[in-house]
């Protein structure tokens, strides 16, 4: 007996075992939602939406009217989940368009283009970053909270960062986020392929503070009325409105469900140019620039080409910035092959087709008689990118920073901040680039050398009679008197610490006893740039395409350009700069540049000298050969 109990007893063991690997490898089969096709052919997305709670969203759920006690909203759906039940949104999330407050050590690679807060009472046009970007202000020095800057910038957000970044500690009292729901990364403002996509929707609903509706908004697959910008405080969007202060409802269109209540979105692995132009649209901003129709594009989307294309990236979002050294700095010797000279020309020391050059059909330039110090010197962007350098650099304006994209009747080109390109300015690298640059200018405390900036409202509340004064326009016109009158405003008083400045083209003005005002340069004045990487111009409108003296000869911009420094404030005429420092500073530019003057002299006396030692070499020979042949004759 004790024999046979402990067989059915090690049977009883080994039959446990084998159940519980069976169930491990179910529930691992079971709990792995990501799927792949691991195929270029596009997949189908006619999926099932999912609310934030991760409930499926079914038309049926809706009962009742709006108004009525038994009414049950039907949900927004979520990007979050919906996206999430076959991608790993965790990574997404790390990506570089929604990771600046999570990882601030991208500040280390190569600066990009800021937000600008912009008070056009104040004069104020202060570049923020959460990147640590030397030149940029992190929001939290003035006071800008995550709730604040999705309101300021949400507009040309695709969402994340500061819009699902905010913990509870965050000390906010205008922020209502239990509200709103969070502004949750949109998948869809890149990869929907279908045009009823609306980025002008989700603008309108971030102005109306519809938040977790910008999904089901902005792709049409819903109708939503009523802004949660006035809804009561303790509104909850699955329990019915209250009357008096109703928020946002849901209203689906029943023509996108199929029978089994699943939805047909259009996506794209890759992303059109289109909706890469909605954030990284640039214009001119002068009366006299040409129109629309009659400039060009990027030579590479003329060609048919994408901006991802060369913008890649994985499902970690990382997308490719295709600036030299950005292998180096992101540790992937990858990255290499898509810079300029990677792509067209090849890696020098790679293995494989990254040596060759020529991706995707780029043509391999020759740059025949073009000195290889220019290649030392010079970025390809400096002669390929941007536009083409005149006598004065020109105030353009940009999508982020002025809200290009977004249907307004205020799009006018006095608007604040004042960018101003091509400038041209050293990379990290040492080399030559275009830029697009900014002066700062802002108002501000100043304590043993640091300079802490003050709040727009906090300058305007303090100086409320001064400006009440000032000129009745729509863009302030700060000058010597009125910057007098504000910093006397801004004195401090019993408790308060610093002495009140104002920072702006390039200067730090201080108010003397006197009352006059006197500026000086400061480290925190001088202008923060990013360089140009497109529009790229074709080979043959490239600087140096006419010959040398594009860039070297007295009269040429890119050599002896100026810059005007822009400020809303006036000080006089307006202070110029020379454009390209490293070629106006230089002390052999001059000498080189007088030698064109002389270069068609020289080529007629070059000519003239060789025609004269061509002569007297024939004559030589002539001679010579008569002589021997008389000596010959002698001979015979």
């Amino acid at each position: 007996m004790r024999r046979k109990g402990h067989w059915i007893w090690m049977l009883g063991a080994v039959g446990f075992s084998i159940a519980a690997v069976l169930l491990c490898v179910r529930s691992a089969r079971a709990g792995d939602e990501t799927l792949e096709t691991r195929s270029r052919a596009r997949y189908v997305h006619r999926i099932s939406l999912y609310d934030e709670n991760g409930d499926v969203i079914r038309l049926t759920d809706d009962s009742g009217k709006p108004m009525d006690p038994d009414f049950e909203p039907i949900p927004p759906f979520s990007t979050r989940n919906t996206c999430g039940k076959c991608h790993d949104m965790g990574q997404v999330h790390a990506g570089w368009h929604f990771n600046a407050m999570a990882d601030p050590e991208h500040g280390r690679n190569r600066p990009g283009e800021p937000w600008f807060l912009v008070d056009a009472a104040t004069g104020t046009q202060l570049p923020l970053s959460w990147r640590s970007w030397p030149g940029t202000w992190k929001p939290a020095d003035v006071g800008i909270t995550p709730w604040e800057f999705v309101q300021k910038f949400g507009r040309h957000m695709p969402g994340g960062g500061p819009g699902e970044n905010h913990p509870s500690s965050t000390a906010d009292r205008m922020a209502r986020w239990s509200v709103t729901g969070n502004l949750e990364v949109d998948c869809l403002s890149c990869h929907a392929a279908d045009n009823r996509h609306d980025q002008n929707e989700r603008a309108r609903q971030i102005e109306r503070q519809n938040f977790r509706w910008i999904p089901s908004a902005a792709s049409g697959v819903a109708v939503v009325r009523g802004e949660a910008r006035n809804a009561a405080d303790d509104y909850d969007p699955t329990m019915p409105s209250n009357p008096d202060r109703p928020g946002p409802v849901t209203i689906y269109d029943p023509g996108r469900f199929d029978a089994n209540e699943r939805v047909f979105l259009d996506i794209t692995r890759t992303p059109s140019a289109g909706r890469c132009s909605f954030c990284h649209t640039t214009r001119p901003a002068e009366d006299a620039a040409p129109a629309r129709w009659a400039t060009d594009t990027d030579v590479h989307l003329a060609a048919g080409m994408s901006c991802a294309d060369c913008h890649r990236n994985g499902i970690d979002h990382n997308i490719v910035r295709g600036y030299e050294g950005e292998a180096a700095d992101r540790g992937q010797p990858a990255l290499a092959t898509f810079t300029c000279q990677g792509c067209h020309m090849g890696v020098e020391g790679a293995d494989g087709l990254a040596r060759l050059g020529g991706r995707l059909g780029a043509p391999v330039p020759k740059h025949a008689g073009l000195p290889p110090v220019h290649f030392e010197k010079l970025s390809c962007t400096a002669c390929h990118a941007g536009p083409w350098p005149e006598k004065t650099a020109h105030r353009i304006q940009t999508a982020m920073a002025h809200g290009l994209g977004v249907a307004s009747k205020e799009h006018l080109n006095e608007a604040l901040p004042y960018i101003v390109s091509p400038v041209y300015r050293t990379l990290q690298n040492g080399k030559l680039a275009p830029h697009k640059m900014v002066w700062p200018a802002f108002w501000g405390r100043l304590t043993q050398g640091k300079v802490t900036p003050l709040e727009p409202e906090s300058v305007q509340k303090a100086a409320a009679e001064v400006f009440r004064t000032m000129a009745k326009e729509k863009y302030a016109s700060l000058n010597e008197e009125s910057i007098s009158k504000i910093l006397t405003a801004l004195a401090p008083k019993k408790g308060a610490d610093g002495e009140p400045v104002y920072i702006s083209g390039g200067q730090l003005y201080r108010r003397e006893e006197n009352g006059r005002v006197v500026g000086a340069n400061h480290k925190l004045a001088q202008p923060y740039a990013w360089s140009i990487g497109h529009n790229v111009r074709p080979a043959t409108q490239s600087l140096g395409a006419r010959g040398c003296t594009d860039c070297h000869a007295a009269d040429s911009a890119f050599s002896h350009g100026t810059l005007e420094v822009a400020s809303p404030a006036h000080f006089g005429e307006s202070p110029k700069e020379p454009n390209n420092p490293l070629m106006a500073e230089s002390s052999t530019e001059e000498l080189f540049e007088s030698s064109f003057l002389l270069r068609p002299a020289f080529k007629v006396v070059g000519i003239v000298a060789a025609f004269t030692v061509a002569l007297v070499l024939a004559v030589c020979l002539f001679s010579g050969l008569t002589g021997r042949l008389k000596r010959m004759g002698e001979k015979t």
